[in-house]
């Protein structure tokens, strides 16, 4: 559960970082995750990747070497108290 909050951290920091981006034109983000974890029921070991947001909803995480592991949608994020 503690590997999913911390990759649902970096998928809510992904999305804020590409919010003001037009959609398509996001600058991709390299992190350097250091434990396995799950994105879009995939298991991905632990490494650099790159975050790329392809259209406002699916992700694309990358290797370092450019292939594509993982394309996965991101889920709106409300908060209750606004």
């Amino acid at each position: 559960m503690k590997t999913l909050a911390k990759f649902a951290i970096l998928v809510v920091l992904a999305t804020a970082a590409s919010g003001p981006t037009a959609f398509g034109q996001s600058e991709p983000i390299r992190a350097t995750i250091p434990f396995s974890f799950n994105a879009g029921g995939t298991w991905l070991e632990a490494g650099t990747y790159v975050v790329k947001l392809e259209n406002g909803q699916v992700f694309r995480l990358m290797n370092e070497q450019g292939r594509t592991k993982v394309l996965t949608l991101s889920n709106a994020v409300i908060d209750k108290n606004r």
